[in-house]
C-alpha cells in the first residue's frame, strides 16, 4: 500500500532504496488499541450481566468483579512468562542498566546516592504501585457492576486530567503548555 506523505508519516521497511516505502503502523496500533479497548469493555460489561447457577442450584447474576480482576492479572502473568521466555539471556533490570554499582539514574532531582536499591527496596517500589494498580482495577470492576459501561470509561478516562492536577498540587510538578493541551484534549474527548 502506498498512502499520500501528508496523512501518515512513511517508512522503508526493507533498508533498501527502491523508491518504494510502506506505510507507518501507527495508524495500525491506534485502530488496534481503539477496537481492542472497547471489545474489553463491552466483554467485561456482558460478563457481569450474564447469570450463573450457584451451589444452592439457584440462578443468580454473576457480580464477581474481584474474579474479574484475579483473571486479567492471570492473563498478564501468561505475557510475562512469554516475555522471559522470549527474551532469554538478554534479560537486565533496568536499574542495572543505569550503571554497574547498583544506583539508579535520579528521578525527579532526586541525588544519586540517596537512591541505593537493595532487593527489598526494589520489591516495595515495585509492589506499593501494583497493590494500588490492583485495587484501583476492583474498584473499576465494581464499578462495571453497577454502572453503565459508558459511564464507567469516561470516569476511567478522566484518570489523565485528575492524575495531572494532582501532580501539579501534591508532587510539586511543573506542567508545560503541551502537557496542559493534552489535559485538555482529554476532557474535549470525555
Amino acid at each position: 500500500l502506498q498512502w499520500p506523505h501528508t496523512l501518515f508519516p512513511t517508512v522503508n521497511l526493507t533498508g533498501w532504496n527502491t523508491g518504494i516505502s510502506t506505510m507507518s503502523p501507527i495508524p495500525l496500533y491506534i485502530l488496534g488499541m481503539v477496537m481492542f479497548g472497547c471489545l474489553n469493555t463491552e466483554t467485561t460489561k456482558i460478563q457481569f450481566t450474564l447469570d450463573s447457577r450457584g451451589i444452592d442450584g439457584q440462578l443468580k447474576p454473576f457480580h464477581k468483579p474481584w474474579q474479574a480482576v484475579f483473571t486479567m492479572f492471570l492473563a498478564m502473568d501468561v505475557v510475562l512468562i512469554y516475555h522471559v521466555l522470549g527474551t532469554g539471556t538478554k534479560r537486565t533490570l533496568a536499574v542495572d542498566a543505569a550503571g554497574s554499582n547498583g544506583r539508579a539514574a535520579p528521578l525527579l532531582g532526586a541525588e544519586a546516592e540517596d537512591l541505593e536499591l537493595t532487593g527489598c527496596r526494589r520489591f516495595m517500589i515495585v509492589s506499593v504501585p501494583a497493590m494500588f494498580d490492583l485495587l484501583g482495577t476492583g474498584f473499576g470492576m465494581i464499578g462495571f457492576v453497577y454502572l453503565p459501561a459508558s459511564i464507567n470509561q469516561i470516569l476511567g478516562g478522566s484518570t489523565i486530567v485528575f492524575s495531572s492536577i494532582f501532580s501539579v498540587l501534591f508532587l510539586g510538578k511543573r506542567m508545560l503548555c503541551y502537557n496542559w493541551i493534552g489535559v485538555v484534549l482529554c476532557i474535549v474527548g470525555i
